[in-house]
């Protein structure tokens, strides 16, 4: 098993930015109908062709083995979204789903362009898996730096 370097700012950007797209917007996520949006955005894949792709259980979510760039593609969709629905006062899930769908569309045309197809990127470490490593090698630092000297009393 090859071993991955500790790379502590990259490990957390890529936590948070999992964590981002797999809960997004709580009101647009309730609106919009996931297996298109991603359909969109994977060229045609569903949600769990891309698990199926991937290996992933039907209990995980998908986010947790994206590689940054998608999530990143998935997260610029959602804002446009967002936006847009605030901006056009969109209503409705339909109105709403179409947006998601316009706008994975549109993002997945814009990574075509630089050569990019989101669903033959290869899947990255399970976020689960890289959230464990990052608190043993945390506690590992602790452990090896010892505890801090009492602060001098200047009087």
């Amino acid at each position: 098993m090859e071993h991955k370097s500790f790379d502590r700012a990259g490990d957390f950007g890529k936590i948070e930015r999992r964590a981002q797209a797999s809960f997004g917007s709580v009101n647009l996520t309730r609106a919009v109908d996931d297996i298109r949006r991603d359909a969109a955005l994977f060229g045609g894949y569903t949600t769990q062709a891309m698990k199926d792709r991937f290996g992933i259980t039907k209990t995980r979510p998908l986010a947790d083995f994206l590689p940054t760039l998608t999530i990143a593609a998935k997260n610029l969709a959602t804002e446009i979204t967002n936006h847009n629905v605030s901006q056009d006062n969109l209503q409705g899930e339909h109105a709403i789903t179409r947006e998601h769908e316009q706008n994975n569309e549109s993002v997945r045309d814009m990574l075509g362009q630089r050569g990019i197809k989101p669903e033959q990127l290869p899947p990255e470490e399970d976020i689960k898996k890289l959230e464990r490593r990052v608190k043993a090698e945390e506690k590992k630092l602790v452990q090896q730096s010892g505890t801090l000297p009492a602060p001098k009393n200047e009087e």
